[in-house]
């Protein structure tokens, strides 16, 4: 209940250093008015403070209320008290409900110091602003704060004896402390309604209204808020020790659930105590602790009754708790003893790649010792053995080779990889997030299968089958790919002309922090992959590494480049993206030339064609033709007349002619044409966007 709205002195309409005399006749007028059905009113009800009711049961627990001194003083402390002219011509301001002209009244009155003359000053505006400030549904803070601290002034000064016997008759020596303790007990009540509910007051902002306050207040009310939470999170550990201890098997389930159940209470603890506070540490280091002791004793207790197939799930759980501890761990000494049990389980997890390394290594090893020794006894024979000095022998090399290729026991090498890289063991390595170890793991099968299958194909064929396996195996991603788009040079078309690189983004959802190697190959539309050898690996165009957590967007590859010119031939092109060897996702594109790039060449072909029609001889044929004719007519010819010759020659000129004139007509019109289709073509240049 709200101690000023329903403060016994407002109930019983009178202030707080009202005598007894007034008091019980108060009393009595209230009674008789209500005996009758009817109630009273008086000067100090405040009805804008808001509603309170004025039975009488409510008379008699009022009374009640006030009937020992040091209650009397407890709730004088929320009410108002008349003690110098200044009060009475604020309280009679306050009566009117100019709350404004009643704050500048008192304001007026108060020095650097309490004394004697306006300690009342000091309580009045302290109760008139904390009541404003709690009046409407959200909290008026900075009222607020200046009434509570006023209201500390006087209790923590020398006039607190002034003001106990103002109102209680008596100068009984109270001590300011247990006073404050009881204030900061009914302000916390009085603010309950608007504590952390998204428009009243935080926790942290009621704390810090006693900064003015004494340490040890301050110090009680931060206790107010961190001695339930602090009590609650060490019940759980200890809960959560007890069955963890008898049944280590699930607790998985019992590190989840004190992580969960005391997740709010520590970020509650951290924002009111604050990080750098040791009891806090020492509460958030205890959590973090049983929560990896949870994961200790889980992963030993399926390692003892597990059979091998649950390995590598009861692991990841194991690591998953440990990094659960660390996002707790605040000290130096619990972090470290988190990364050591994290390390360990790692190791573990990548415990059939080492097997693997060491058996591929042991094999190689033997191999090129093998191969050394022959070779230097073969060296030392060549030196020492008189025959072949003298050149009556040679070296029988097919044998040499031979004794080398044959130097390891090759069966029983394959017969140990098919069961040290079994299709369970090729997956846990595929896997592993240990980026070092895989790699040396593939360069050494890689070696067994290619560096020496001209010595022993034998030996090839087991592991280029095991090779093939692992590749074939979905590498397990810390993220999802949800869409992919190619990047151009300044995010042009795919024109040649402007093309200098071209990129990949990959939009994504990371569902956990991870180190991803990603290798790109850039295929062209004849199907060869686009190589550097300077930076190219394992048959890819490119690799890059990319560090992902869970703010991670986007993945952005840089393009196959030449800042010189474009290198892209016109035609589908492919990028493909493997982690692990595996192929995750693939993307087509096409490059073309630019629309300004197709005009320019069919206006080169126009105007060749231009130049051509220019030079071109039309009716070439039927022109030779008449002219053989003419030469006919023009040779002499028996019984012919000379008029008649002439009259067939000026018959053939015209035919010749003619043709002449046929084929001006055709050129020009041919021109013409290829004129309107440059010209076209021009202005179509002129209008393209590229």
């Amino acid at each position: 209940m709200n101690i000023i709205t329903h403060n016994p002195f407002r109930i019983l309409g009178l202030i707080g250093n009202s005598s007894e005399r007034e008091l019980q006749k108060q009393i009595g007028i209230i009674k008789r008015y209500a005996e009758i059905g009817k109630t009273k009113s008086f000067d100090y009800d405040f009805d804008f403070f808001g509603d309170f009711s004025r039975n009488l049961d409510d008379i008699q627990k009022a009374a009640s209320q006030i009937e020992q001194a040091h209650k009397k003083l407890q709730y004088s402390l929320f009410w108002f008290v008349n003690n110098s002219s200044f009060d009475e011509i604020a309280l009679n301001n306050l009566k009117d409900q100019n709350t404004d002209k009643a704050i500048e009244i008192w304001n007026k009155t108060l020095k650097e110091e309490i004394t004697s003359k306006n300690y009342s000053s000091y309580l009045n505006l302290s109760t008139l602003y904390i009541a404003l400030s709690t009046i409407d549904d959200q909290i008026e803070l900075q009222k607020l704060q200046a009434g509570i601290s006023l209201k500390g002034n006087l209790i923590h000064s020398e006039n607190l004896k002034d003001f106990s016997k103002l109102v209680t008759g008596n100068g009984i020596a109270n001590d300011p402390i247990e006073i404050s303790k009881k204030f900061v007990d009914e302000v916390i009540e009085l603010l309950k309604p608007y504590l952390n509910n998204g428009i009243g007051i935080s926790t942290n902002d009621l704390i810090s209204l006693f900064s003015t306050f004494p340490t040890s207040i301050q110090k009680y009310v931060s206790a107010k808020f961190t001695e339930s939470p602090i009590s609650s999170i060490e019940n759980k550990i200890e809960k959560v020790i007890r069955k963890r201890k008898d049944n280590p098997r699930d607790a998985e389930e019992y590190a989840e659930e004190l992580y969960n159940t005391t997740k709010s209470d520590l970020l509650k603890l951290k924002k009111l105590m604050g990080y750098s506070n040791v009891q806090f540490q020492m509460l958030a280091n205890k959590v973090a602790n049983e929560i990896l002791q949870c994961s200790v004793d889980y992963f030993n207790e399926r390692q003892k009754n597990d059979n091998d197939d649950n390995f590598e799930t009861n692991l990841e759980i194991a690591i998953e708790l440990a990094k659960l501890a660390d996002t707790i761990a605040i000290g130096d000494q619990v972090k470290d003893r988190v990364k050591d049990n994290i390390n360990t389980l790692l190791e573990m997890k990548d415990r059939e790649i080492s097997k693997a390394i060491d058996f591929l290594q042991s094999v190689k090893d033997a191999f090129e010792t093998n191969e050394e020794k022959i070779r230097q006894q073969v060296r030392k024979m060549e030196k020492t053995d008189p025959d072949f000095i003298l050149g009556l022998k040679s070296i029988n090399w097919i044998a040499v080779e031979d004794n080398i290729k044959n130097s390891i026991n090759w069966k029983k090498v394959n017969d140990m990889l098919l069961t040290i890289l079994s299709y369970n063991n090729l997956r846990r390595i595929k896997e592993s997030v240990n980026i070092d170890l895989k790699n040396n793991f593939l360069e050494l099968a890689n070696w067994l299968r290619k560096d020496t299958t001209k010595k022993n194909s034998l030996k090839s064929s087991t592991i280029s089958d095991i090779i093939k396996k692992y590749k074939k195996i979905k590498p397990m991603l810390p993220f999802k790919i949800l869409s992919s788009n190619i990047k151009n040079t300044d995010n042009k078309p795919l024109y040649t002309k402007f093309i200098r690189h071209i990129g990949l983004n990959l939009n994504v959802e990371v569902t956990k922090d991870a180190s991803v190697t990603f290798h790109l190959s850039h295929i062209n539309p004849d199907g060869c992959i686009e190589r550097n050898p300077n930076i190219s690996l394992g048959g890819y165009t490119l690799s890059k590494t990319h560090k992902l957590n869970i703010n991670t967007k986007s993945i952005n590859f840089s393009g196959w480049s030449n800042s010189d010119g474009c290198t892209y031939d016109v035609g589908e092109h492919c990028i493909e993206v493997y982690v692990n060897d595996y192929l995750i996702h693939s993307i087509k594109y096409v490059v073309d030339l630019a629309p300004s790039e197709k005009l320019e060449i069919e206006l080169k072909e126009a105007e060749e064609k231009l130049t051509e029609i220019k030079k071109t001889q039309f009716f070439k044929s039927e022109l030779e033709t008449e002219n053989f004719e003419m030469s006919k007519i023009q040779k002499f010819q028996l019984f012919r007349s000379s008029t008649t010759k002439q009259m067939q020659i000026s018959e053939q000129q015209n035919k010749i002619e003619y043709i002449h004139k046929k084929t001006v007509v055709k050129k020009e019109k041919l021109i013409e044409q290829q004129h309107k289709i440059i010209y076209k073509i021009k202005s179509d240049i002129k209008n393209t966007d590229y």
